[in-house]
C-alpha cells in the first residue's frame, strides 16, 4: 500500500515542467507540418516562375493554392499562334512518395477522361519549359474561371433573402452537371451519355467535396445557355472500388445527391455536419435517406428535385437512381420541360432572372462522415423499370416514374 502510494504523483506537486498533453502534441505537429508544406509551395512557386521566366510566350500569375501534397500555379499564355489556350494551371506535387503516388494517380485518371468537358482537363503546351524537371511532378491542367462551389455557396448566401434559395432551374442544369462528371469517371468514352446496360469503369472519386468542384464560364450550348458548367477535379484519390455492392457509381451518385443537398440548403464545409437520417416512401415502402433535410419540404425548391436527391442519398445504395436513368430524366424531361411558369416564383425562374444571379454571384465579389445502411440482397428495383414502363405509351422519364411510385414525405 505504500509503495502504490509512493510511487504515485500529483502534478501539482511534482518537481520540472509539465509535460504538454497529447493533443497539445498533435497540434504542434499539424503546424509544423503545414509550415513545411507552406514553405515548400512557396519555393516550387519561385522555381516555376524562374522556368517560364526566360520564354516570352508565356506570363507567371501566382501561386493559386497548396493542399496536402502539392501547389498549385497560374500561368498565362500569350503565343498568338494558340488562342485558345490563356491561363493555364500547373500542379506540381511535393518530394513525398506519397504525393508523387497521388499525382501518378491523378494524371492516370485524367488521361483516361480527356474529352469529358465536366472533369477538367489537361493540357499540351509546344516546347514546354517545364520539360526540365521530372514529368512526374507536374502536371498542366486548364484554369477553371469562376471559383469553386464552396465560394458560390458562400457568395450566394450573402445576395439572396434568408430563406431564399436558388432558383429550381438552376439547380436543374447543376444536377446535370454532377451527372455527366460521375459518368465520365464510369464511361469515359461515351461522350457523357449513359444507356442502361453499359459497363462501367468502377471508379469511385473519393475526394468529392465543395472545394473540387468548380465553376467555369458556359459553353456555348443550349444545356449551359443560363449556367455556368461545373467541373469535377483532383482525382489524387480516385480509385477502382473494389465492391460489388455498392457500386463506385452508386457511390459518387451518393457524393452528386450531397452536393445538391448543399446547393439547396446553402451550406458550406457540409462534410463536418452530421446528416440528417428520415424516411420516404417508394414503391410502397419506407426507405432511409440521409438527405432528412428535405423532408417534408423546403419552401420553394421542386418537390421532383427534392424527391430526386433523397433516393440519390438513400442509405441503402440499390434505391439510388442508375445514372443512365438521372441522365435521360434530366437532359430530356426536367432540363427541357421544367419551365418559369410551373413554379409560384416566376420572375426568379426567368432565363434573365438566372442568368443575371449567378453572373452577380460569380462576377461580383471577391474571388460528413456518412453512415449508410446494411445492404440488402434482394435484386436492384431500378433494373426492370424499363419493361414497367413500357405499358406507358407516353413514357416521358422520372415524371411519369413518380406518378407510378410516388415518393411520400412522413409527416
Amino acid at each position: 500500500m505504500s509503495f502504490i502510494s509512493s510511487s504515485s504523483t500529483d502534478s501539482s506537486t511534482s518537481s520540472g515542467p509539465p509535460r504538454p498533453s497529447p493533443s497539445a502534441v498533435f497540434k504542434a505537429r499539424e503546424a509544423a507540418a503545414k509550415a513545411k508544406r507552406t514553405a515548400e509551395a512557396a519555393a516550387q512557386a519561385e522555381e516555376i516562375k524562374k522556368t517560364f521566366k526566360n520564354d516570352k510566350r508565356f506570363e507567371f500569375l501566382s501561386l493559386i493554392a497548396h493542399g496536402q501534397f502539392g501547389s498549385t500555379c497560374r500561368v498565362r499564355y500569350k503565343d498568338e499562334a494558340l488562342p485558345d489556350i490563356q491561363d493555364f494551371l500547373v500542379k506540381r506535387s511535393f518530394k513525398s512518395p506519397a504525393a508523387i503516388r497521388a499525382l501518378a494517380v491523378e494524371k492516370r485518371h485524367l488521361g483516361s477522361m480527356r474529352g469529358n468537358r465536366h472533369v477538367v482537363q489537361t493540357i499540351d503546351i509546344p516546347d514546354n519549359p517545364l520539360a526540365k524537371i521530372d514529368e512526374k511532378e507536374w502536371i498542366i491542367m486548364e484554369w477553371i474561371a469562376c471559383g469553386t462551389m464552396e465560394n458560390f455557396i458562400t457568395r450566394a448566401k450573402e445576395r439572396l433573402v434568408e430563406g431564399q434559395t436558388l432558383p429550381n432551374r438552376l439547380l436543374w442544369r447543376f444536377f446535370l452537371c454532377l451527372v455527366k462528371s460521375c459518368i465520365a469517371m464510369a464511361h469515359p468514352n461515351a461522350g457523357e451519355i449513359a444507356r442502361k446496360g453499359m459497363t462501367a469503369s468502377g471508379l469511385f472519386h473519393a475526394d468529392m467535396h465543395q472545394g473540387n468542384i468548380l465553376l467555369g464560364d458556359p459553353p456555348e450550348d443550349a444545356e449551359h445557355s443560363i449556367a455556368p458548367i461545373m467541373k469535377l477535379i483532383d482525382f489524387g484519390m480516385a480509385e477502382k472500388w473494389p465492391k460489388e455492392k455498392p457500386t463506385a457509381e452508386q457511390e459518387n451518385i451518393f457524393d452528386i445527391g450531397c452536393i445538391m443537398l448543399d446547393l439547396i440548403m446553402l451550406r458550406e464545409n457540409s462534410q463536418h455536419q452530421e446528416p440528417i437520417y428520415k424516411e420516404f416512401e417508394f414503391r410502397g415502402k419506407k426507405f432511409k435517406t440521409a438527405a432528412g433535410r428535405l423532408i417534408p419540404g423546403v419552401h420553394g425548391v421542386d418537390k421532383r428535385l427534392a424527391g430526386l436527391i433523397c433516393a440519390c442519398m438513400a442509405t441503402n445504395a440499390r434505391f439510388r437512381p442508375p445514372l443512365w436513368l438521372l441522365h435521360s430524366d434530366l437532359a430530356t424531361v426536367y432540363i427541357p420541360g421544367r419551365t418559369p411558369d410551373l413554379y409560384q416564383n416566376r420572375a426568379a425562374e426567368e432565363d434573365e432572372a438566372i442568368t443575371k444571379l449567378w453572373r452577380d454571384i460569380v462576377y461580383n465579389g471577391d474571388p460528413p462522415e456518412v453512415i449508410l445502411g446494411p445492404e440488402d440482397e434482394e435484386d436492384d428495383i431500378w433494373s426492370d423499370i424499363s419493361s414497367e414502363l413500357s405499358v406507358r405509351s407516353n413514357y416521358s422519364g422520372f415524371s411519369d416514374l413518380l406518378e407510378l411510385f410516388p415518393f411520400t414525405y412522413p409527416t
